[in-house]
Order: C-alpha cells, then sequence, then structure tokens
C-alpha cells in the first residue's frame, strides 16, 4: 500500500481538503504552543531570506492557496527513484527485500531531483516575544558544518 501511494499518488480532491482543514488546525495549535512559537522565531531568525525560514506547517494563506496542481507538481519535482532511499533494520532477507523493493518500485521514473541548496550566513540576532505563561522557552542555536565538509 504504501509503495502504491509514493509511486502513483492519487491527490484526490476530497483527500486534499480534508487535510487542508487538518493542517490549518495544526497551525492553530502549533501558535498556542510556547515551545512551538519559540522554534519558529529562532528558524525566522537563523534562517532569515532561506527558504527555511518557512514556517514548517506553512502559513494559513499558503496552504489555502494550494492547488492540487501545486501538490502534484511538488510531488514531481522532488519525489522519484533518484531521491529515494529505502533503508531497512534488522533480521531481514536481503535477497527477498531487495527483490520486493524491485517489484514494487521497478517502474517508478521521475525528473532528475535539484539537491542545490541555497546559501546559509545567519547573522547574530535576538528576538524576545512575551507571553502570558508559566514557563519561558528559550531557543539558542546557531550554523554548524556545511553539508558538504569531509570533516
Amino acid at each position: 500500500i504504501l509503495s502504491e501511494m509514493l509511486v502513483r499518488p492519487a491527490f484526490r480532491p476530497h483527500e486534499i481538503d480534508a487535510e487542508r482543514q487538518v493542517v490549518i488546525e495544526e497551525i492553530n495549535m502549533s501558535e498556542d504552543d510556547p515551545a512551538d512559537v519559540a522554534f519558529e522565531a529562532f528558524s525566522r531568525g537563523v534562517f532569515a531570506g532561506h527558504p527555511l525560514e518557512a514556517p514548517v506547517l506553512g502559513t494559513r494563506d499558503s496552504i489555502r492557496g494550494m492547488t492540487r496542481d501545486d501538490i502534484a507538481g511538488y510531488w514531481k519535482r522532488r519525489y522519484g527513484v533518484g531521491s529515494t532511499v529505502v533503508a531497512l533494520a534488522g533480521s531481514v532477507q536481503h535477497d527477498a527485500i531487495t527483490e520486493m523493493v524491485a517489484e514494487r518500485f521497478g517502474d517508478w521514473s521521475g525528473d532528475p531531483v535539484d539537491h542545490e541548496y541555497a546559501a546559509l550566513a545567519p547573522e547574530p540576532t535576538a528576538n524576545v516575544i512575551t507571553r502570558d505563561t508559566e514557563q519561558a522557552h528559550l531557543v539558542i542555536g546557531g550554523a554548524g558544518l556545511d553539508r558538504a565538509d569531509e570533516r
């Protein structure tokens, strides 16, 4: 079932509409969670001007404005045999698994995936959000090694 969903997703409009409502409710809950608010403020500060600045769940406007064609286009650009890893752990039979993966995913094509990432150059920043809550939430972070760094 999972391979069918991944290789040939239906993107049924009524299911998209239902999920849209779920995500909007998740956005509402996230805005009520001080830890989530702190993390989103951190992301906006550290990743300002970078694609990672965007809220993880999106915004109400972006979710409401997303069409089936937008979702299908994103899937076509980002999902395919060239960007998928099948990983298993435990007591598995390698030959049987290889055969099953070839059977389920063998005819899956897809466009080559663009693996270019925008440069990240965070500036030191502090962001304080004051709310009437019982606890304080603090997020501290900074840039780590570049993904191409061989250390």
